[in-house]
């Protein structure tokens, strides 16, 4: 990034960095690692994508993350924008899609990343399949749950001593995790097991079906 990049990723002039680089660029290892040169940094591993420590908008979204967030604990990132979005839409000066970049980000640290042991603000949070009814994420009854179990294992089941075998060569090295992930998108393939799983799932029980967060932890 230039340092021209920088300071609008700062949200702040150029002029602004150059008077005060020494510390915005330690506020940047919250964010990312990089390796400071000549009138620009080269960023080699990024953290987190957005710039939220003073941005007041970025706040006031998160706030609303939380408040809009179902009161059952299941939702998804798309679903609490457009909340926000249809409620609050004459207080945000912002495009759609940053919006949406900042309900994910505001999730993440209200609950933290899906699976983690650490957790978030709030709590911590996984994934989960389920429907979507008039805008509402609702989760499958006992036949559903029954019905999207025996398509997994249509559609996956024999793919557990691929995975093991895949994992076993990564952890001898021969090969890597990107090459490892690759081989095995191809050897079950992945893309379009997933793409026939879910459309046959949405036939038998009648409905669409979203990956959802489900937050685990959090008092609402």
């Amino acid at each position: 990034m230039t340092n021209q990049e920088l300071a609008d990723w700062f949200g702040i002039k150029e002029r602004s960095l150059s008077k005060d680089k020494k510390r915005k660029l330690q506020e940047l290892k919250e964010y990312a690692e990089f390796e400071s040169l000549w009138g620009k940094v080269n960023i080699t591993k990024i953290f987190k994508p957005v710039y939220t420590k003073y941005n007041k908008t970025y706040k006031f979204v998160k706030e609303k993350t939380f408040e809009q967030w179902s009161n059952t604990g299941l939702d998804t990132c798309k679903l609490v924008k457009d909340k926000i979005k249809r409620k609050y839409e004459n207080k945000l000066n912002i495009k759609e899609t940053t919006l949406y970049t900042y309900t994910c980000e505001s999730k993440r640290e209200l609950w933290g990343k899906a699976y983690s042991s650490t957790g978030g603000e709030k709590g911590s949070c996984i994934y989960e399949l389920c429907k979507q009814v008039d805008n509402e994420c609702i989760e499958f009854t006992e036949e559903e749950q029954a019905i999207k179990q025996k398509l997994l294992s249509k559609y996956f089941g024999k793919a557990d001593e691929k995975i093991y075998c895949i994992k076993d060569m990564i952890a001898t090295g021969e090969i890597t995790e990107e090459d490892g992930w690759q081989e095995l998108k191809e050897i079950i393939n992945l893309d379009n097991s997933y793409l026939s799983f879910k459309t046959e799932l949405e036939s038998l029980i009648g409905c669409k079906v979203v990956r959802a967060t489900r937050v685990t932890t959090k008092a609402f």
